[in-house]
């Protein structure tokens, strides 16, 4: 009799909230582009590697599916298990200390089968991944106590913390975590190795060419909420990266690209690292850059003190106060320098386009 395996990628690819804080330039990553992918290749493990595996998928490439409609679709299937793939999350915003690691839940009757599971699943991560091992938890969460079967939940790593969501967003890490989950339910569930294993499905590829080398003196600004980017030319959803809202974009565009049926722009953000975009109009937009536009204009601003003011206005006044960073945090968009009493500030903004003034003292502040 077959193993059959419920397995699913927790939320939908347009779930509010689930998504890590966004980082300097803008940029960030739903927690759908983590589960989704390694919840995928989980599935792609099992049934190539091991013998008589049936695998219930109780998630979808978009839609996030409602808790109770997974849970009665894996006790209808008559499933032996069911795993259910997240990223973690402490409060959405970045912090220090950020929160760290792994961990694994079971429900809180403790089913020994299931923590059997859950105790092999945290152990293979652990090690497979080398991060902090927070242990295996109990929680009421309803995937755990609404299936009639042993049912885990396992936590890859967190959001919030900006490693770990580096981590995340790499394919490399989602295959890592995958295989140590494919093998925690071989070892629990004694699964029978095929004596020749079906090969890996072929990652999708893209015929690729170069359209226009010369795109001008532009930078690329989205149109639109929630738009992915990729980390080479692709429309693969292993190969998205991250995302950037309407407003956001990259500071340089190197050229453009057909990939398969569409265009893409080849960008740079402003570490000069390089990414991957549409190039369709209804997307984005290409907004002409000054010729003579001084060298700092749309560069990263970073504190390099313990503790520094920035204001809301031109000013040097406490009245005009709006916060402070502290060392290696800052703005990741200087839009002007201005002369400000007997002082010069760079006038910044936040990822979310919100505008500040902040000393250009280069004693307290560096620009990237």
């Amino acid at each position: 009799m077959a193993f059959k395996l419920a397995l699913g990628g927790g939320h939908g690819a347009n779930t509010p909230g689930k998504r890590t804080p966004k980082f300097d330039d803008g940029t960030y990553m739903n927690e759908h582009d983590f589960n989704y992918p390694t919840a995928c290749y989980v599935e792609e493990n099992l049934v190539n590697e091991y013998e008589d595996v049936e695998i219930v998928r109780v998630d979808d490439e978009v839609r996030d599916v409602p808790l109770i409609e997974r849970t009665n679709k894996a006790n209808a299937e008559g499933a032996d298990a069911y795993v259910s793939i997240h990223a973690n999350a402490m409060n959405f915003t970045w912090g220090e200390p950020a929160p760290r690691g792994i961990e694994t839940y079971a429900y809180v009757s403790e089913p020994p089968e299931a923590m059997e599971l859950a105790e092999k699943a945290q152990d293979e991560m652990i090690d497979a991944t080398g991060l902090f091992n927070r242990g295996v938890k109990t929680a009421n969460f309803h995937v755990l106590r609404e299936t009639h079967m042993s049912a885990i939940l396992v936590e890859c790593g967190f959001m919030d913390n900006k490693e770990e969501a580096r981590l995340l967003m790499s394919d490399e890490y989602r295959r890592t975590c995958a295989r140590a989950i494919t093998n925690a339910i071989a070892a629990q569930y004694g699964l029978k190795k095929r004596s020749n294993p079906k090969p890996a499905a072929p990652k999708p590829t893209y015929e690729t060419y170069v359209i226009d080398e010369n795109i001008g003196n532009y930078r690329l600004e989205s149109k639109v909420a929630d738009l992915r980017f990729y980390v080479e030319p692709s429309w693969a959803d292993a190969d998205v990266f991250g995302r950037i809202d309407e407003g956001v974009g990259f500071p340089t565009i190197v050229r453009k690209l057909q990939v398969g049926d569409g265009e893409q722009y080849e960008v740079q953000n402003s570490d000069g690292a390089t990414f991957y975009i549409t190039a369709a109009d209804v997307f984005v937009q290409l907004i002409e850059k000054e010729e003579d536009e001084p060298w700092f204009i749309g560069k990263r601003v970073e504190c390099k003190v313990g503790k520094l003011r920035f204001y809301s206005r031109p000013s040097w006044d406490d009245s005009a106060l709006a916060g402070h960073v502290t060392e290696g945090i800052g703005f990741p968009n200087i839009l002007d320098k201005l002369t400000v009493g007997a002082g010069e500030q760079y006038e910044v903004a936040n990822s979310d386009g919100d505008v500040f003034y902040i000393t250009a003292s280069d004693e307290y502040v560096r620009v990237e």
